[in-house]
């Protein structure tokens, strides 16, 4: 009787057992997705070029800031909103020179003269304006949207068929939006103080 009663207590632990192990599979394969899951979320967080993603609602520009880069900041006070350096020009001390960072929207570079932000160029997409316009705008819409705030010069190496589409606040004129457009599209554009703004040819 002792012996077919330790019988069956050893047979009921092996099964118990048994079961247990055939379901850490399964909790494997359940675990397995959603760590799948957080990886590629991780990922996409950051493009490839390491920059972060443009949050449209962070970026905007005005003639005298884009976001929270604003002509007239300090060189240092930069250096703690554009990230991890992207390029040469975030340690050089030259009087001239564009900063940009891994925090900043892919496109974006900050020209900095003699220590402070002079002014911030937008090369790519995605970067709009306070009006709502950016890179890939037509020159019509760029017009309509600043009206009577809108002049249309030649563009230096590419007029007549070129032009620059400069916007000039009615209550600042220290500042500026140099828009450059191919006479039907925006290619790129800048803002910020004068005469820096303005410079064809960048820090050239």
């Amino acid at each position: 009787m002792i012996v077919r009663l330790a019988f069956s207590l050893t047979t009921v632990t092996y099964l118990m057992l048994a079961a247990c192990n055939a379901d850490a599979p399964r909790q494997a394969a359940i675990d397995s997705p959603q760590q799948g899951t957080d990886a590629a979320h991780d990922t996409a967080a950051r493009d490839t070029t390491g920059h972060a993603p443009t949050d449209s609602a962070a970026w905007i520009a005005s003639p005298q800031r884009l976001g929270m880069i604003r002509a007239g900041m300090p060189r240092a006070e930069l250096i703690t909103v554009v990230g991890r350096p992207a390029r040469a020009g975030y340690d050089t001390q030259e009087s001239c020179a564009y900063v940009t960072g891994t925090a900043l929207p892919k496109g974006v570079q900050v020209m900095v003269v003699n220590g402070v932000v002079a002014r911030i160029d937008v090369l790519e997409p995605g970067v709009p304006t306070l009006e709502g316009v950016g890179v890939g705008s037509t020159e019509q819409d760029v017009l309509a949207r600043y009206r009577g705030d809108a002049t249309v010069t030649p563009h230096k190496y590419s007029g007549p068929e070129w032009h620059y589409v400069t916007v000039t606040p009615p209550s600042d004129t220290l500042h500026r939006i140099v828009f450059e457009t191919d006479g039907a599209v925006v290619k790129n554009y800048r803002v910020g103080r004068m005469p820096e703004v303005q410079w064809v040819e960048g820090c050239s």
